[in-house]
């Protein structure tokens, strides 16, 4: 088994235990997708927990889940260890500038995370300035997905011109920007 969807599947947060459990020691699964499933932090901790040990998993989709400041800073201590995840998708999560915070810490030391969706969360200009800072260390980082309402426009130039340094560049909400 190499994929795993379960979106809207009312997993919760004693399914994403299970599923961590599982996820520990599984060598194949290279996606898991959990969106919509009512996952809250302490599901989210048990999946990142997971992450600490797990080499294949490529691709965590929690979108649309409650995973909180708590549930992102759980993932970032995962990111710090984990070298092969490169997608993660928090897109409407609850995630607030604490979460991006811890994230961006990881994106400092990971160098395999390409992909980052924090869409629809309340990342403002203090999360969104510390993924800036990450990004001028980190090269890997070729995607990212933040909702542009909560961040001002000199933010996400900088944010736009640090991720396009990067060469595989592939796509970020503040592209249109880098014309600007």
């Amino acid at each position: 088994l190499r994929m795993l969807d379960l979106t809207s599947n009312k997993v919760g947060d004693s399914g994403a235990r299970a599923l961590a459990g599982a996820l520990a020691s599984n060598a194949t699964l290279t996606w898991l997708g959990l969106a919509y499933n009512n996952v809250r932090g302490g599901g989210v901790r048990a999946l990142a927990d997971a992450l600490h040990t797990s080499s294949s998993l490529a691709c965590l989709d929690l979108r649309h889940n409650l995973a909180g400041d708590d549930g992102a800073c759980a993932l970032a201590g995962a990111l710090k260890v984990n070298s092969s995840l490169t997608a993660l998708r928090l897109c409407d999560s609850g995630l607030g500038d604490a979460g991006a915070r811890a994230l961006a810490e990881a994106l400092v030391v990971n160098p395999s995370l390409t992909s980052l969706d924090l869409a629809y969360n309340k990342v403002a200009n203090d999360g969104a300035c510390a993924i800036a800072d990450a990004l001028t260390s980190n090269l890997s980082l070729t995607a990212l997905d933040i909702d542009e309402k909560y961040v001002s426009l000199d933010v996400r130039l900088a944010v736009v011109s640090l991720l396009s340094r990067n060469t595989q560049f592939a796509h970020s909400t503040f592209a249109a920007l880098r014309t600007a």
